[in-house]
Formats: C-alpha cells, sequence, structure tokens
C-alpha cells in the first residue's frame, strides 16, 4: 500500500511539499484495521509538522483473490485471520442496520469544520467552500437555461 501527502503547489508563500513512500503487507488482508494501521504507519514516516497539506491518499496495490492465503511465520495466525475477517462481518452489518458510520475505527472520527465536537459523518467533517456544482447528480443543482 502506498500513502502520499502533499501540499498546495499554488501557494508559493507556503512550505512546498510532497512525500510518497510505501508499505507491504506480508499477509494479504481485506480486513480494514490492519489496512489502517499499515496506512497510519506510512503517514507518520512521512508526515512532516507545520506543513499546510492540501491532498492526501492511499493506493492500495497487489489486490489478489480472498482465498487461499499463504500465511508467513511471522505474521498473523489464521486464528487471527478468522477473528478479523468476522469482526469486519459484524462491523458491516451493524452499519448497514443503522447506518453508515455507526461503528468505526478510532482513525476515522472526524472533528466538526469548526474544529468542536464530533462530526457525524465525513461529508460534515470537511470543507465544502470552494466545492463545484454536481448537475449531474443532484437536483438541486441542475442548470436552468432562461
Amino acid at each position: 500500500m502506498g500513502v502520499f501527502v502533499s501540499s498546495n503547489p499554488f501557494r508559493e508563500d507556503l512550505l512546498q511539499y510532497w512525500k510518497y513512500d510505501e508499505l507491504r503487507l506480508i499477509t494479504p488482508t481485506s480486513s480494514t484495521i490492519p489496512i489502517v494501521q499499515a496506512a497510519a504507519e506510512v503517514l507518520d514516516r512521512i508526515f512532516v509538522q507545520g506543513v499546510q497539506y492540501k491532498r492526501a491518499g492511499v493506493i492500495v496495490m497487489g489486490i489478489s483473490p480472498n482465498s487461499p492465503i499463504q500465511q508467513d511465520l511471522f505474521d498473523v495466525t489464521a486464528e487471527q485471520i478468522g477473528k478479523m475477517k468476522r469482526l469486519d462481518e459484524v462491523i458491516d452489518r451493524i452499519n448497514k442496520c443503522y447506518g453508515s458510520e455507526t461503528i468505526v475505527i478510532g482513525a476515522q472520527q472526524y472533528t466538526q469544520k469548526n474544529g468542536k465536537g464530533r462530526a457525524e459523518v465525513f461529508a460534515n467533517a470537511i470543507k465544502h467552500d470552494f466545492k463545484s456544482k454536481n448537475p449531474t447528480t443532484r437536483w438541486s443543482d441542475i442548470i436552468r437555461l432562461k
């Protein structure tokens, strides 16, 4: 998996920074927790305090079938893989019944736009100051000719 961060290249008055790094998971997984842990580990390596970041992302590479899984002697066991799979299934079931993001990983918790309190969903946490209209996906944004 790869993680990248970058500052705004159009703001020459700010510190310019762009970095990308990768981490290879020893045992293939589709479980959210180890993927988030790996992304956080890479982010810790490339993050620089004081930079005003504009963009960040995670790229998942080397996707393979869910089974069979070739285990590594020093990584997770078959029992741990089974537990993670059951945990993901329970979280997915709860989120399906009670709404998206009812249960999230700690790293997925977002603050409100003003920085005070927890945002209910990611869409309420990000700034939309310069967001373009969505005329093809939102009725209220359809272009009207006069």
